[in-house]
């Protein structure tokens, strides 16, 4: 990618097909009531859950896309990593919970473990990208 800045805008993209294509699950659970989609996410309630936040990681990408170009401001690499790694882990733990409903989520469990570097990851990526445009708008 010529700009790394477009990871942040791919990314953003992809949460929102993810976001389209589980508000088509949930109408084939909810309205259409098709069994085959009950029967792979038994906690579908998770599921409206990932689909709002996939929904909003978009808008926030590209949020945070436009920002930095419009300041003409660039983002060092960890801080673009952590934004898009954290938008699609975070909502993604919805997926995991909607399938399997069970999943222990003790933070010394193997998902726990991973929503916590999830949650780390998207903290670093929003606070950063946040100090950075702060920064440059105090600074000019």
């Amino acid at each position: 990618m010529k700009d790394p800045l477009s990871l942040i805008v791919l990314t953003g993209c992809l949460c929102l097909a993810f976001s389209i294509g589980l508000a088509w699950c949930l109408t084939g659970i909810k309205y259409l009531e098709l069994r085959l989609l009950k029967g792979i996410f038994p906690g579908y309630q998770n599921l409206v859950k990932a689909h709002v936040d996939f929904a909003i990681k978009a808008a926030l990408l590209f949020a945070i896309y436009l920002v930095f170009s419009r300041l003409n401001t660039k983002a060092p690499q960890l801080i673009i990593s952590a934004l898009c790694a954290g938008a699609i882990l975070n909502p993604g733990g919805f997926i995991v919970l909607s399938i399997k409903p069970d999943i222990s989520s003790h933070p010394l469990s193997v998902f726990g473990m991973v929503m916590t570097i999830s949650f780390m990851s998207a903290t670093v990526g929003y606070i950063g990208s946040i100090w950075i445009i702060v920064t440059r708008i105090i600074n000019g």
